[in-house]
């Protein structure tokens, strides 16, 4: 009998083996597609068995070239929240910590002080998400931290809620957070691998963030120490953490149940504990404790099964991490298709429903965050897909006329107007997010307000600062390229007329450069029929010079207008003021890292004022350069490398585009293309869309545009613009002139085309 029992209990240790091998074996064989799937270039599994880490396993690499080691380091986002909850209920466990104490005995923001709220706020209210914060004080376009609910009241996720007990403790033991859990947890846990950045981390080891297609964020990995977000850590420690959670934690019973007990109520069978979200309702009275993380290239899930001590780990460093995760689940962990289920299922069923195209299509494009964080829209088939900034790259489907939803989980994306989206989790509005208006960069840059961008004027350096406040929300480090030039200022100028004195003003006179210095000349029929063209040429062009070049004669004549020449004019004399300034007009540049570059140019200048009109120079070229800016937004996290430019007195003889390719940033052999943007934002008949042009096709035209600085310079140069338009130079080139859903659209061709461009082209040899 003896034997027999030995025999038997060595079959179901050899079944049990063979069937972690071919569990294993299977994960090895599916998780490399599901990564090249989805564009996911890492993935970290750590399984956890009968309270032991049965296997861990890293895939992929770290970006591009550096395979991913098995200790590799991951930023986990909000998987934070569980470390610091369980860090505060080892505090109460130990008496130094009251979960039902208000935290304001400790500490008050500011922004919230006096609030009658203040004092209903506790650690056990934070843990459970019922704070009443926002999940971000940024949210929804607001700056200060406010209760959107009264504390207790409702479930309401919120990072804010974690990072307020994070000061209360701060304040409480005068020691920051990191060490609080370097003393209280990580020792304890057995976790030697987990910190928040600092100049000790072995960044060689980081999994870098990357976008939906795979793309790497060029952004800093350093982040601050946070409650809520942004501990890096390995799987192993995690799967310790959660070995270490399952045994107790070194909590007592009493407070263990208190934190597995639901103190809230998310959707049927989902709740949330103290720190974890809580799945019930598992086969044989089992539950799970759940946490996830998300955040810019970031994905992890962890999930725990206390009462049969087993669990799963899973970090990487995409976006779509998720549709990978989730995959992984289902199969590896007993009871995951169920969690999933549970955690992803929504209050009601969803029913796809079909929508004409242009219903769909009005909800295409842009959304901006207050952040500057870029959500992309776009048709799919009879759907939406959406991408973009820290964004699972999904195919949403239509249940109404504004409203989709994502298949097999609790997401949907409503579209209250055309100008704003709405995303639901769970029931719950989570985010606004308001289209990124073309429309609105428009009315910035060529309203009456910048007074038509003449190079150096006030109206100028206002459109400048806007572009580069605007980039800067994108993410972007923009900066002013001062380009000096020399000025010919007749200010002063008079001329007398059988003794009235008329002053230099372009209803007056012009002042040309050349000719028979001191003479009078009267306008001849073709001036005189377009005096405004005379005008813009000789008064508002004719004194400008590039710095190298020479400097202009000072021999000048007077050109009367058509009013003075209509006038006698036995006895006329003229008193010329001359003076040569030094000026500087300011090129705004923005770029992405990396090499080779492709360079986009708008000029940003135009006419200005003359007189009484303002010239506002709306498709010329204001539409350039939100296009430009337009594609900045989408482009600037997505791994391209490529610079902005927005060049200042082209309107001038190219002064901008000649010192940037005087002055280049980037050796010449690394430019890939100059792309410039002229006069895109109205559809001239002969194009029915935008068209790119080489610019060595341009003949002539092309000494009118800054593809001629580049060329000149033997770099290629395209030119992307819509055709020539009547309104050319005059002060009917206004907003009402554009086309703004052409100008969108020539903005996402502008966006594609540099992304194909970087995948497909190699570097210019010479």
């Amino acid at each position: 009998m003896k034997v027999l029992h030995t025999l038997l209990l060595l079959v179901i240790i050899l079944s049990a083996h063979a069937q972690n091998d071919t569990l294993e074996n299977g994960l090895l064989r599916d998780i490399p597609r599901w990564m090249a799937e989805n564009h996911v270039p890492c993935v970290g599994v750590g399984l956890i068995s009968d309270g032991k880490i049965q296997w861990i396993k890293t895939f992929g690499s770290l970006q591009q070239g550096s395979p991913a080691p098995g200790n590799t380091l991951f930023n986990i986002a909000s998987q934070t929240k569980p470390v610091t909850a369980m860090l505060t209920l080892r505090l109460v466990q130990l008496g130094l910590w009251n979960l039902d104490e208000p935290l304001s005995r400790y500490w008050i923001d500011p922004d919230i002080a006096g609030d009658p709220n203040l004092d209903k706020l506790t650690t056990r209210l934070v843990l459970s998400h019922q704070s009443g914060f926002p999940n971000w004080r940024t949210d929804n376009g607001s700056k200060k931290l406010h209760f959107v609910a009264a504390p207790g009241t409702r479930f309401g996720y919120s990072g804010e809620g974690f990072e307020y007990l994070r000061r209360a403790l701060e304040h409480k033991f005068q020691r920051p957070l990191d060490a609080l859990l370097d003393s209280f947890l990580f020792k304890p846990a057995g976790m030697n691998n987990t910190q928040y950045w600092s100049d000790r981390l072995d960044t060689a080891r980081m999994a870098r963030w990357h976008d939906g297609q795979g793309h790497r964020y060029p952004l800093s990995m350093q982040t601050s120490v946070s409650a809520a977000d942004d501990l890096i850590t390995t799987v192993e420690d995690y799967c310790r953490f959660g070995i270490y959670t399952m045994n107790g934690g070194g909590l007592s019973d009493t407070l263990f149940a208190d934190m597995t007990t639901p103190q809230v109520k998310v959707k049927t069978d989902y709740y949330r504990g103290l720190g974890w979200g809580l799945v019930k309702g598992l086969p044989g009275g089992e539950y799970a404790l759940e946490h996830g993380g998300s955040d810019i290239g970031v994905r992890t899930m962890a999930i725990f099964l206390p009462v049969s001590k087993r669990g799963i780990v899973l970090m990487t460093n995409g976006d779509n991490g998720m549709f990978v995760t989730d995959q992984i689940i289902r199969c590896a962990l007993s009871h995951g298709a169920q969690v999933l289920e549970t955690m992803n299922k929504g209050a009601r069923d969803h029913e796809r429903i079909h929508l004409p195209d242009s219903v769909i299509d009005a909800y295409t494009g842009s959304y901006a965050q207050d952040n500057g964080k870029v959500m992309k829209v776009e048709r799919e088939g009879d759907a939406i897909k959406v991408s973009g900034d820290g964004v699972p790259t999904a195919v949403l489907y239509p249940e109404s006329t504004n409203s989709f939803f994502l298949e097999g989980y609790d997401v949907q994306i409503q579209f209250p107007d055309p100008t704003h989206l709405v995303v639901f989790e769970n029931g719950k509005q989570v985010m606004t997010i308001r289209r990124a208006s073309l429309k609105a960069d428009l009315e910035a840059i060529a309203s009456d307000s910048t007074e038509g961008r003449f190079t150096a004027s006030a109206g100028y350096l206002k459109a400048a600062d806007y572009l580069v406040r605007e980039l800067k929300k994108a993410g972007l480090q923009p900066y002013l390229q001062p380009v000096p030039f020399t000025w010919d200022d007749y200010t002063g100028t008079t001329v007398r007329i059988d003794g009235v004195v008329y002053p230099h003003t372009p209803e007056n006179f012009v002042v040309v450069q050349g000719g028979a210095a001191g003479r009078v000349r009267l306008p001849d029929s073709t001036q005189s029929a377009d005096w405004e063209t005379t005008v813009i040429r000789q008064y508002r062009f004719g004194y400008m010079h590039y710095v190298p070049d020479s400097l202009p004669s000072t021999d000048s004549c007077i050109l009367l207008s058509p009013k003075l020449a209509a006038l006698p004019h036995a006895n006329i004399s003229i008193t010329f003021h001359h003076r040569i300034e030094q000026r500087t007009g300011y090129n705004v540049i923005a770029h992405t890292p990396g090499e080779p570059v492709i360079i986009v140019t708008a000029h940003l200048d135009h006419i200005g004022r003359i007189g009484n009109h303002i010239y506002n120079g709306a498709n010329d070229d204001a539409s350039g350069c939100v296009a430009e800016l337009g594609a900045a937004r989408t482009l600037s996290r997505s791994g391209v490398a490529v610079y902005f430019v927005w060049t200042t007195g082209e309107e001038l003889g190219l002064k901008g585009s000649r010192w940037f390719v005087d002055h280049l940033p980037v050796p010449k052999e690394n430019i890939r293309l100059h792309i410039n943007l002229e006069q895109v934002g109205s559809q001239h008949r002969s194009f029915q869309e935008a068209r790119f042009i080489p610019a060595d096709s341009l003949g002539e035209e092309l000494r009118n545009t800054d593809g001629y600085s580049f060329t000149q310079q033997h770099i290629p140069s395209v030119l992307l613009t819509s055709g020539g338009f009547p309104e050319h130079h005059t002060i009917r080139d206004t907003i009402g002139l554009i086309d703004v859903d052409h100008l969108q659209r020539v903005t996402d061709a502008l966006s594609d085309l540099i992304i194909s461009l970087d995948k497909s082209t190699p570097p210019r040899s010479h």
